[in-house]
């Protein structure tokens, strides 16, 4: 999950950053800003993230719902990599009755130093919620290596699949209680 500000904040910080910041993972990130630290026997990178929060999504016909998880310990990587400032204890359950609206939302492409940019496409739901909830943005990923490729495949996918169960909750016809 993420918002329009964080994404646009994530774009400053990588278009920001110069040649030898991206060499050695020195991004200048503002206190607070989630990001992704990676250390090597030699070295330690630190990555800015789009994302506020990840976790396990949730869609039936009844509501929405995003439970965070924690870093997988398990996993192979686990030592060697780290998310800081992720919102760990987040979660949300928002009814169809609540959503507005579902959008494709294809984010600014801020480049880096050398002109590499990528930001995958997400899901933009508008809804009668407070806070963050109001406006706020879904994409796929995962913590196995997957291609980028393979990462925009998913992300369509999941946005297709929610402009889909939004527009068949819409469209269906009213129960009416006895």
């Amino acid at each position: 999950m993420s918002t329009i500000p964080h994404l646009e904040a994530y774009g400053s910080i990588v278009s920001s950053n110069s040649f030898l910041g991206e060499v050695f993972g020195a991004y200048r990130i503002p206190e607070g800003f989630p990001y992704r630290v990676m250390s090597g026997s030699r070295s330690r990178r630190n990555l800015p993230l789009m994302m506020l929060t990840s976790g396990r999504l949730h869609v039936d016909f009844e509501a929405i719902e995003l439970h965070s998880e924690p870093e997988a310990a398990e996993s192979f990587w686990a030592p060697m990599v780290r998310d800081v400032n992720l919102w760990k204890d987040f979660s949300f359950r928002v009814p169809w009755k609540d959503v507005i609206a579902i959008e494709r939302y294809e984010a600014p492409h801020y480049e880096d130093f050398v002109g590499n940019s990528y930001f995958p496409p997400w899901a933009r739901l508008k809804t009668q919620q407070p806070g963050e909830l109001c406006d706020f943005l879904l994409s796929a990923g995962g913590r196995c290596i997957m291609t980028m490729r393979e990462v925009t495949e998913r992300a369509e996918e999941l946005c297709g699949m929610l402009q889909r169960r939004l527009f068949l909750i819409q469209t269906a016809p009213k129960r009416h209680a006895d």
